[in-house]
């Protein structure tokens, strides 16, 4: 037995997992059917005791249990191991949080400033700007077809903002504002990547980090603006209903099946958009920060 782990391991590293698994669960299930009473045989018929007829169906439960969670674990880990998004382009992205963002891979370094309470401007100029960016991407998925798989995620999010934007405009008797320097600059900048189909993998990183950066931090903002200024009121932008997990999982694998036909050097330049990406989002937050970033690309 251990002559025939030893080789698989050497062949088969996940088979060799799953046998070593495998051998202990029958060498307890072999144990338990020598244990086994007769009267237990027989469908309890006799009183079982504390000690026999009781634990033993709970146990052997728990050996097939064990051994399928294994597997599970084992392709998981397989998967993990695989995935661009969860290995190369989060990385990425990591890498330009802070130690307070992220303790154990952020590198980015903290910049301090005066703290700031935003007003309902502030967040309107904000919301009115990230609309222009979702509908420069959903323009650009739509009328590429390099870009089909990515048409109805879920996930878009113009139709909301505008309903957000009518409701705030109305209910607090403020002007609609234009859009701003940093949404201007990053729509043409999107427009700019998509213009004749050869970014697609630069693009794919913009989309990728604008979309789910808004599904996490970006929800977290929208929380305390809602305390803040909103009477704790959620707006449309962040309602995704109960199948959120459902639509982000099923997003990423329609990313990870366009990454996988990229060549390395595609790869590698979804990957050096990471930065960019960073830049141009952090511009339309800077609207809740005092002002906007100036441009220095």
């Amino acid at each position: 037995m251990i002559n025939t782990m030893l080789i698989a391991s050497d062949v088969y590293p996940r088979l060799a997992i799953l046998l070593v698994v495998f051998t202990s669960c029958a060498m307890e299930a072999e144990c338990l059917r020598v244990q086994i009473p007769s009267h237990c045989k027989q469908g309890f018929s006799m009183p079982p005791t504390p000690t026999s007829c009781v634990a033993i169906p709970r146990r052997r439960t728990s050996i097939f249990t064990r051994l399928y969670r294994s597997f599970l674990y084992v392709q998981h880990v397989e998967e993990m191991k695989s995935s661009f998004i969860e290995t190369d382009l989060r990385n990425a992205a990591m890498r330009l949080h802070t130690k307070e963002q992220a303790p154990r891979e952020g590198k980015a370094v903290t910049v301090t400033t005066e703290p700031y309470v935003p007003t309902i401007q502030d967040y309107l100029q904000f919301l009115v700007d990230s609309k222009h960016v979702y509908e420069a991407l959903e323009v650009a998925v739509n009328s590429r077809s390099e870009l089909a798989l990515l048409r109805c995620t879920g996930l878009e999010r113009s139709v909301p903002l505008e309903q957000d934007i009518l409701f705030i405009t109305q209910e607090y008797g403020i002007s609609r504002p234009s859009v701003g320097d940093m949404g201007k600059q990053y729509s043409s900048k999107i427009q700019l990547i998509v213009a004749d189909g050869s970014n697609i993998p630069e693009f794919i990183c913009h989309y990728y980090n604008f979309y789910f950066a808004h599904l996490a931090g970006g929800r977290m903002i929208g929380k305390k603006m809602s305390s803040l200024l909103l009477n704790n009121k959620t707006l449309e932008f962040y309602k995704y209903g109960d199948d959120l997990p459902q639509l982000k999982s099923r997003t990423k694998a329609l990313i990870e099946s366009m990454a996988s036909a990229w060549t390395e050097e595609e790869r590698q330049k979804c990957i050096e958009a990471t930065e960019e990406a960073f830049y141009y989002g952090g511009g339309l937050n800077s609207y809740l920060m005092g002002g906007e970033v100036s441009k220095s690309h």
